[in-house]
């Protein structure tokens, strides 16, 4: 008896590891798919190819380093449980920030703003945009917009991170980590519904 027990103990833990490995396999799927570089002509005008695969070389290259060192994931953790709004707000909308403020309070803001505004002499706006897996919800926060994107051509990159109940909010640009933890924080615009997880797209539009 012990041993039949036990096989099925040792069957149930297999299966229980078996759908774990099976949702990391897919959640990783999902991300790699969401890592999307987008070019978008928006009117039927001559378009200069070279001048938007420079572009969005340049914007994939910021998104790719800021990902990868957690700025993207500290920046859509800049909120401000007390007022409602993103922390350090500026901006009088739409949008919370005007591109200096944004190019102050990250690395990937000030490369945006340096390669974009000031090198290339255009504009760009930057959204947030989440997907709650567990109830198939999107929900966006226009976070830098300088205008409609109006042009003959748009280049539009984005970068998907996750963000999860348990990591916290921050409250100084030094993205310490040290404000309140999502799950407790009901004000925040990507705070997962049932899942444990949320995935937050930064899209970037240059025109």
């Amino acid at each position: 008896m012990d041993r039949q027990s036990n096989r099925r103990d040792e069957r149930a833990q297999a299966f229980t590891l078996e759908g774990l490995v099976s949702a990391i396999i897919v959640l990783t799927a999902v991300l790699f798919a969401l890592q999307a570089v987008v070019i978008t002509p928006t009117t039927g005008g001559a378009v200069d190819r070279a001048a938007m695969g420079q572009d969005e070389q340049e914007i994939r290259d910021a998104l790719i380093v800021a990902g990868e060192k957690g700025n993207l994931s500290d920046l859509v953790r800049y909120w401000n449980p007390d007022s409602g709004e993103w922390e350090e707000a500026n901006a009088p909308g739409p949008g919370a920030y005007n591109s200096s403020r944004f190019a102050e309070l990250s690395d990937f803001g000030t490369i945006l703003d340096q390669h974009i505004v000031e090198a290339g002499g255009k504009s760009y706006n930057v959204e947030y945009i989440a997907y709650d897996p567990s109830s198939g919800s999107r929900t966006s926060e226009q976070i830098v917009r300088m205008g409609g994107g109006a042009s003959d051509s748009v280049v539009s990159a984005s970068y998907t991170v996750l963000v999860h109940e348990e990591q916290n909010l921050h409250t100084s640009r030094a993205f310490e980590g040290n404000g309140d933890s999502i799950e407790s924080t009901p004000a925040y615009p990507f705070k997962p519904d049932t899942d444990a997880y949320t995935l937050v797209e930064v899209r970037v539009t240059v025109w």
